[in-house]
C-alpha cells in the first residue's frame, strides 16, 4: 500500500510539472548539451523601459581544454541596446574580436587562451550591458546564438587539439521581456514629409560658439525654424517611443505645437544633429528642461537645443542651472570655479547646459564615469548625472 502511494504522489509530481513547468527558467537548449554548450545569465527576465541590465555569456567546455570560444548572439534590437561588452573577468584572457552589430542586433564575442587553454563547466566568456528601449513579451527566444554543429563561422568552442576541433554541441537561449510601464504613447498615423530647409532667416545676430562646431548661424536658424515649424505625426519606431514618453513625462496638457516638434526631433534630427542618434537627441532635449526648466516650444527654444546638441554655449543664461553647476564644480574639484580660467567656465558650461561634444573620446568618458562613481558613490543616471561627466571629460578643468 505504502509502494502504491509512493507511486500515485510520483505521477501527480510529474503530471503537475508537465502541465505547469517552472516558469522561472526561460533558458531552451539547441543541439546536444552533453558535450560543450554555451549560455547565458540570468536565466530569462522582464525588464521597464530604460532599465539598463547585463547579460554573461559562459562556456562549459564538457571536460575538454579549449583553447578558444566565440559566441555570437542575435538579440531582439527592437526591444533592446546593446551599450558595451565588457571582457574583463574572462576565463579566455585574450580578445580578437569584440563588435556590436546595432543595424543587424548581433554580438560577436571571440577570445582565447593558450595551451592548455580552458577546462570549465562555467567560463565566463564576456558580460554585455543592454538598455530596454522597447515593450515586448516574446513568446519565443529573443537571444538566440547563432549555432550550426561543427562550424567554425558562428559560435563555436574549439578543442585544444591543434587541429581547431570545434566542440561546441549545443546553445542555451533566452528569454527576456520589457514592460510598458507608461500608458501614454503619441499615437502616429500618417508618414510625415522631410524638413523643409529654410535657407535663410532674416535676424542677425552675433554667433555664440565654444569653437566645438563649424555650424554657420544661418544654418543653425534654419535648422531650428524647420524642427519649431514642423506640424505632423511622426511615426516613432518603439526605441523612440519610449525617449518620448521619457522626454514629455510630468508635463501634461501639451498642444501639439509643441508635441509634433520633440517627436521629429528624436526620430529624425536634423542635418547637424543627425551624427547623434535618437537617444542622445532626445537627451539635449532633457539638458535644455534641466537647465531651463522647460520645455522647447518656441523658436529660441529650438536654436538653444541645437547650439547645446552642437556643443554650443545657449543663447540666454540658465541662473540657477549655473549655480547647480558651480555647486557640483566645488564639490568635483574641491575648489571654486575660476570665471577667467577657460577650462573651469567650459565646465561650468557643460555641467549647466549639457554641452554635447561633436567628436567623442571614450576614453575620457570611461574616467569620467570612473571619477563620477568615486565622487558620488553611484551610477550616473539621470541628465544631470551625465551633464556632469560630460563637464569632466570635455572642460579640461583640473583640481
Amino acid at each position: 500500500m505504502k509502494k502504491t502511494m509512493q507511486t500515485i504522489f510520483g505521477l501527480a509530481a510529474l503530471f503537475l510539472f508537465v502541465l505547469f513547468p517552472d516558469s522561472a527558467s526561460a533558458r531552451t537548449l539547441v543541439g546536444d548539451g552533453g558535450r560543450a554548450t554555451l549560455a547565458m545569465a540570468p536565466e530569462g527576465g522582464t525588464y521597464s523601459l530604460n532599465d539598463e541590465f547585463t547579460v554573461s555569456v559562459y562556456a562549459d567546455t564538457g571536460g575538454k581544454n579549449a583553447v578558444a570560444v566565440s559566441a555570437y548572439l542575435y538579440y531582439d534590437k527592437a526591444a533592446f541596446g546593446a551599450l558595451e561588452i565588457d571582457s574583463s573577468g574572462s576565463d579566455f584572457s585574450g580578445g580578437f574580436e569584440n563588435a556590436i552589430e546595432t543595424d543587424k542586433g548581433r554580438i560577436k564575442i571571440s577570445r582565447a587562451r593558450p595551451t592548455p587553454g580552458v577546462n570549465t563547466d562555467k567560463g565566463l566568456v564576456a558580460k554585455i550591458k543592454f538598455r530596454a528601449i522597447g515593450q515586448t513579451a516574446p513568446a519565443s527566444d529573443n537571444f538566440i546564438f547563432d549555432f550550426t554543429p561543427d562550424s567554425i563561422l558562428d559560435s563555436n568552442i574549439v578543442l585544444d587539439d591543434g587541429r581547431g576541433t570545434d566542440i561546441l554541441s549545443g546553445v542555451y537561449n533566452e528569454k527576456f521581456a520589457v514592460s510598458d510601464e507608461s500608458a501614454e504613447q503619441e499615437k502616429n498615423i500618417a508618414a510625415p514629409p522631410p524638413f523643409t530647409y529654410v535657407p535663410e532667416i532674416a535676424e542677425n545676430r552675433p554667433e555664440k560658439k565654444s569653437g566645438a562646431s563649424t555650424l554657420g548661424w544661418e544654418d543653425l536658424m534654419s535648422e531650428a525654424y524647420a524642427v519649431h515649424n514642423y506640424n505632423n505625426f511622426t511615426p516613432l519606431t518603439r526605441e523612440n517611443v519610449g525617449l518620448y514618453i521619457g522626454v514629455i513625462r510630468g508635463y501634461g496638457g501639451l498642444d501639439n505645437s509643441v508635441k509634433f516638434p520633440i517627436a521629429r526631433y528624436i526620430e529624425s534630427g536634423t542635418k547637424s544633429t543627425a551624427r547623434l542618434g535618437s537617444g542622445e537627441r532626445a537627451g539635449t532635449i532633457n539638458s535644455f528642461k534641466t537647465a531651463f526648466d522647460k520645455l522647447p516650444a518656441t523658436l529660441d527654444d529650438w536654436r538653444d537645443v541645437i547650439m547645446i546638441a552642437n556643443g554650443r554655449w545657449p543663447s540666454r543664461i540658465g541662473l540657477k542651472a549655473e549655480e547647480r553647476a558651480r555647486v557640483s564644480f566645488e564639490k568635483i574639484y574641491l575648489r571654486q570655479p575660476d570665471g577667467k580660467n577657460g577650462p573651469d567656465a567650459n565646465a561650468i558650461a557643460v555641467a549647466a547646459y549639457g554641452l554635447r561634444p561633436v567628436k567623442r573620446a571614450i576614453d575620457s568618458e570611461k574616467f569620467a564615469i570612473a571619477a563620477f562613481i568615486s565622487i558620488y558613490g553611484k551610477n550616473p543616471t539621470d541628465p544631470t548625472d551625465w551633464d556632469l561627466v560630460r563637464a569632466i571629460a570635455y572642460s579640461g578643468a583640473k583640481r
